[in-house]
């Protein structure tokens, strides 16, 4: 049911981002199972009814695309559900990434026997350019782009129903299961990163040198150990990170 899908034919987009979202209805009764299959190249992070689900997929080749399989019966609601999913192609090879195509594959099956049903990544999901500015210099060849987003340009509920998508352009597809550039999918065999809540602090270190009179401070961000109010430790509500307006972050 799944195809390869992006925004347009362009192979290789360097440091580009898109928003996918794909509207769907689940029957009064609600979903007993709800099993998803996602992969992208470069990253995806994926939403569902406006709740963050996870990000991924793990470090791979393209010649054996990483799968992820998610069990999203939580998430679904009766009437009206929508997928989004922010998806990032890097452009450029790094430590962990080969330089590659840009695409999204996911498919989520929901139900069990006859009374099941599927929803795949196909030219009837809509996509929009992410709120995001290209441009950043890497800090190292091992790295992707700095990650550079606008909030005040994000469509605002967009992963979320009742959303209007109308004047977003539909999905291309770019190629089916199999196809090159990804002929090999393989079920991602490492554990997915736990998310934990807790305080993002700050500690300051002095990184003046010995014979200047005032130190110069840098903020560094390690693991909370205050007791202030929880807070997203790892940012995931928003798509990458949640951001102050013309804030800058890295997604690695």
């Amino acid at each position: 049911h799944a195809c390869w899908i992006w925004e347009d034919e362009a192979a290789n987009p360097v440091d580009a981002y898109c928003l996918f979202r794909k509207t769907f209805p689940v029957p009064g009764g609600g979903a007993s199972s709800a099993t998803l299959r996602i992969s992208a190249d470069t990253r995806y992070k994926l939403f569902l009814n406006g709740r963050f689900v996870g990000h991924g997929p793990a470090r791979s080749s393209s010649r054996h695309q990483t799968v992820d399989v998610r069990d999203v019966a939580e998430y679904l609601k009766p009437g009206e559900n929508v997928l989004g999913v922010v998806v990032a192609h890097f452009g450029v090879g790094t430590c962990f990434s080969l330089r590659g195509r840009a695409g999204l594959l996911a498919e989520l099956t929901v139900g069990e026997g006859a009374d099941s049903f599927a929803v795949g990544t196909d030219a009837t999901w809509r996509v929009h350019r992410a709120p995001h500015l290209p441009g950043a210099d890497r800090m190292s060849v091992q790295l992707p782009f700095p990650e550079v987003y606008d909030t005040e340009r994000e469509p605002r509920g967009w992963m979320e129903p009742g959303f209007d998508d109308s004047g977003w352009p539909c999905s291309r597809v770019v190629a089916a299961p199999g196809e090159e550039p990804w002929p090999g999918l393989a079920e991602r065999d490492i554990p997915f990163q736990a998310y934990r809540t807790g305080c993002r602090s700050v500690f300051r270190q002095s990184i003046w040198p010995a014979n200047r009179k005032a130190p110069r401070e840098t903020a560094r961000h390690p693991p909370s150990r205050c007791s202030a109010p929880q807070a997203w430790c790892c940012r995931p509500p928003a798509p990458f990170a949640t951001w102050a307006k013309g804030a800058r972050s890295s997604l690695q």
